[in-house]
């Protein structure tokens, strides 16, 4: 009986976990299916030797060597959709390669599960590197959008809205665990 409490209360935990994907740990953005994150026009961007993204002016986190860039640059966005709903969305933009500053127009926006618009950040063009984020509960589907050529994105950060299923079963394993406890 413990041990079932116990896998129940790790297993609602879990659920509740945000979740980062660096881009440094697959070979394919498909691999990242099995998580639930799903991407649509978008590629690989290998970093390495480009000196325009080894220093983050705003002191945040990214990774090297990969990122991702959308493949068509300006005609389509980039999309990352979700099997799960989020409460927050964040993601790198980065410029590069090169020392140039991020393109005026790129942006991310956030939709709902039935395609209606939650948030919009836009980036600065007077700087090389910014943390774009979204906060609305209900996020489903992430444009990432570019103002031209070479703006690439990284560290991709997001936070599931908890489900009432798994807030139930924390509950119920919390309970259990402090009855157990008196008993015993």
């Amino acid at each position: 009986m413990r041990s079932i409490m116990l896998i129940a209360c790790l297993l609602s935990a879990s659920l509740l976990m945000a979740g980062t994907l660096t881009f440094d740990d697959v070979a394919t953005l498909s691999q990242y299916d099995a998580l639930g994150v799903h991407f649509q026009y978008m590629g690989f961007w290998n970093a390495s030797g480009t000196s325009s993204v080894t220093v983050d002016p705003s002191g945040g986190a990214y990774s090297l060597p990969n990122g991702i860039y959308n493949l068509s640059w300006t005609a389509q966005a980039g999309i990352v959709t979700f099997d799960f709903a989020l409460s927050s969305v964040s993601i790198y933009a980065l410029s590069g390669p090169g020392t140039d500053n991020l393109i005026a127009g790129t942006k991310i926006r956030a939709y709902d599960a039935s395609n209606a618009l939650l948030g919009e950040a836009a980036a600065s063009s007077t700087i090389q590197f910014q943390l774009l984020t979204i906060n609305a509960t209900g996020i489903r589907k992430l444009e990432l959008i570019v103002g031209g050529n070479h703006d690439v994105w990284d560290q991709l950060v997001y936070c599931p809205v908890p489900e009432l299923n798994s807030l139930v079963l924390l509950l119920l394993a919390m309970v259990s665990m402090m009855i157990y406890r008196k008993i015993a």
